[in-house]
């Protein structure tokens, strides 16, 4: 683990990578964009499956002291086996079961991402109310840290499909609505219609994939 953040370069935004992990993973296949790829674990399947200029060049992985005893290791190696190129992180934190343990966690991830970096995030793995926090943590580190989020994922592993693959899903429309609620909010009540246009602005430039 590292308790700091690496440096980036003025030019080149650092590219992380946020996840999570629970204490156990299974083999499955993904699907993304017509592809498949075979992992344990959905964050490896979702790497390989993104063009490589969309990879990332940094994985922070938050782990639960079970989680960092159990699964971490294999992911690790797994990351480090198949894409030797991206720094594999770790940030122990609580399991979250009160508000105070909560803080923690976001304030131990926030931490470890330096403002004005590019953020996706995959919320398959962890506790069910990891996603939760993954969300909070999106929503103020783009609103407040000037970081460009570039995707959220989830790979649907308890889908029941006609094949094998399990869908890679891109929650990134969900994480955008509450800056369309603000821009709408500050429309009505001010008559202000920047923050609108800015929206649109935004969405023209930055369109879903």
């Amino acid at each position: 683990m590292h308790n700091d953040p690496p440096a980036r370069s003025a030019d080149t935004p650092e590219h992380i990578l946020l996840t999570a992990l629970g204490t156990q993973a299974r083999e499955s296949t993904y699907a993304r964009a017509g592809r498949t790829a075979a992992a344990r674990f959905a964050p490896v399947a979702l790497i390989e499956l993104l063009p490589e200029e969309q990879r990332p060049t940094r994985v922070l992985t938050i782990v639960t002291e079970g989680a960092r005893t159990t699964a971490w290791p294999d992911f690790s190696e797994s990351m480090q086996s198949q894409f030797p190129d991206i720094t594999v992180d770790c940030v122990q934190v609580p399991s979250g079961i009160d508000g105070y343990e909560l803080r923690q966690i976001v304030e131990s991830v926030a931490a470890q991402v330096p403002a004005g970096c590019e953020l996706t995030l995959d919320v398959t793995h962890g506790l069910r109310h990891f996603p939760f926090i993954l969300y909070a943590l999106a929503l103020y580190l783009t609103s407040l840290r000037n970081v460009r989020l570039r995707g959220a994922y989830y790979g649907m592993i308890e889908a029941s499909t006609g094949n094998a693959s399990k869908p890679i899903v891109d929650l990134r429309p969900l994480l955008r609505l509450p800056e369309w609620f603000y821009a709408v909010r500050v429309f009505r009540e001010f008559g202000l219609a920047a923050p609108i246009a800015e929206r649109i602005r935004q969405d023209i430039q930055n369109p879903e994939p």
